[in-house]
C-alpha cells in the first residue's frame, strides 16, 4: 500500500514539474494532517519530502492540526494546502455548500 502510495506522489511530482510555468515560481505548500499521534501526520510528512525533494522551487511541509474539521477550514481559506480529511467530514462540507 505504501509503495503504491509513493509512485503515486512521484507521478504527481513529475506533472508538477512538467508544467512550465511551476518550475520557475517558488511554492511552499503546506500539507494539513493531523496530529502527532494519528497516520495522517508520518504520511504528509512523507509527501512533503517527495514533492519538496523530487518539484523543482517546491518546498512542502506537514503541519500539525486539529483534524479533519480545521483541515478543511484550512482549505477554505485559498491559500496553498493539501489535507487530509475524513470522508464524512468532507461530505458534510460538500452538502453544507450546496445548501447556500
Amino acid at each position: 500500500m505504501l509503495n503504491r502510495v509513493l509512485k503515486a506522489l512521484l507521478v504527481a511530482a513529475a506533472v508538477l514539474a512538467a508544467a512550465p510555468g511551476v518550475a520557475q515560481e517558488k511554492i511552499n505548500l503546506s500539507i494539513a494532517t493531523g496530529g502527532t499521534g494519528g497516520v495522517y501526520y508520518p504520511l504528509g510528512g512523507g509527501m512533503a519530502n517527495v514533492l519538496s525533494k523530487y518539484v523543482p522551487g517546491m518546498q512542502a511541509t506537514a503541519e500539525v492540526t486539529g483534524g479533519s474539521v480545521d483541515n478543511l477550514k484550512l482549505i477554505g481559506t485559498g491559500k496553498p494546502y493539501v489535507a487530509f480529511a475524513m470522508t464524512d467530514a468532507s461530505l458534510a462540507v460538500r452538502r453544507a455548500a450546496r445548501r447556500r
